[in-house]
């Protein structure tokens, strides 16, 4: 069952050929080092919470870059975003809840966090655009 939900998340979380962000070793890590679904899931919970914190150390970096008219813009963006996620997650909650099976909530909180992994990496990579 372990290396199914690892194959799982594998499956959910796109490799990147330059290798695993260092979020993605240690939550990588944690699942590894457990055999509880539970623990599992709060391994993910945690990955997502350090993409959403990179959300917001590239949101200041990009606010300090930004000229005000492009940041207004990239704020209108960043709203919209936002309510991508809630009505994604919304959907996905919705959708896997009917499952049964505790794994679901896995693939769920995956589903859930690659979202947000996909956008703090999107904002890294914009960011690393301008400043070079």
């Amino acid at each position: 069952m372990k290396h199914f939900i690892v194959l799982l998340l594998f499956l959910i979380c796109p490799i990147y050929a330059l290798g695993l962000e260092s979020i993605d070793k240690k939550e990588l890590e944690c699942i590894n080092n457990t055999s509880s679904t539970y623990e599992m899931l709060k391994c993910t919970d945690n990955a997502e919470k350090a993409w959403f914190e990179e959300i917001v150390k590239y949101r200041k970096e990009l606010k300090a870059l930004l000229a005000k008219d492009d940041y207004n813009l990239f704020i209108q963006s960043e709203k919209q975003w936002d309510k991508y996620r809630q009505k994604d997650f919304e959907f996905i909650s919705h959708s896997l809840n009917k499952k049964d099976g505790t794994m679901y909530r896995n693939v769920a909180k995956g589903l859930k966090n690659n979202i947000v992994r996909q956008h703090a990496l999107f904002l890294k990579e914009y960011y690393q655009i301008l400043i070079d």
